[in-house]
């Protein structure tokens, strides 16, 4: 079975923990983190998580069929989130990286995310 590939751009610094929180969920829910977007063999991640409109954009311009997870921690952020999503209703996903409400904690998303790409590619 083929494991769900989980490419995290948050933030900008290397070692940024919110980033490697994201990473350690993504792999505990059954993925496995990508380095790139699309790799050398021109493949590309199953999930790509970023924390901005513009990361979102450049992630649905590069790819045919990543589903992008937009992370948002604030109310502007989330109102951007919302409204560029819309536009890719089958690509784009959102969630709040602050608030426990279930229809829109980005944990619950990114997990959920993952689960449903794995049982796609089981049904293949």
């Amino acid at each position: 079975m083929k494991q769900t590939s989980v490419f995290v751009q948050i933030g900008s610094r290397e070692n940024n923990p919110i980033k490697g929180a994201i990473s350690t969920l993504a792999e505990a829910s059954g993925g496995v983190i990508v380095s790139q977007l699309v790799n050398d063999q021109e493949i590309e991640a199953d999930i790509a998580v970023v924390d901005s409109v513009e990361r979102a954009l450049l992630a649905i311009k590069e790819t045919e069929r990543t589903i992008v997870l937009l992370a948002h921690s604030s109310k502007v952020q989330e109102t951007e989130s919302r409204a560029f999503a819309a536009r890719y209703p089958t690509r784009v996903k959102t969630g709040s990286l602050l608030v426990s409400d279930v229809d829109d904690n980005f944990v619950v998303t990114l997990m959920a995310s993952v689960a449903n790409k794995a049982q796609q590619e089981v049904s293949l």
